[in-house]
């Protein structure tokens, strides 16, 4: 039993050494098709949607938005 489960191991090590050995030549062999015939394949660039600009706002803007909210707070809690 012992010997059926080391030949099982080494089989699977086998089947994971030959799959990763033709994954990395899968991906040499793109690698240098695609730097042969890069000519031919036009680079796409995304389009950005702009966000919502960023306003600044002055000392005086800020002081006035919070004393509108400390108020709207005292409101609320009475």
């Amino acid at each position: 039993m012992l010997t059926e489960g080391l030949g099982l191991m080494v089989a699977g090590m086998g089947v994971v050494f030959a799959f990763l050995t033709l994954l990395v030549l899968s991906m040499n062999a793109s690698a240098k098709f695609f730097e042969i015939f890069a000519d031919y394949f036009v680079e796409v660039v995304p389009v950005v949607k702009s966000k919502a600009a960023v306003v600044r706002q002055s000392d005086d803007e800020l002081a006035a938005v919070a004393v509108a909210i400390a108020a709207a707070k005292a409101c609320a809690g009475s």
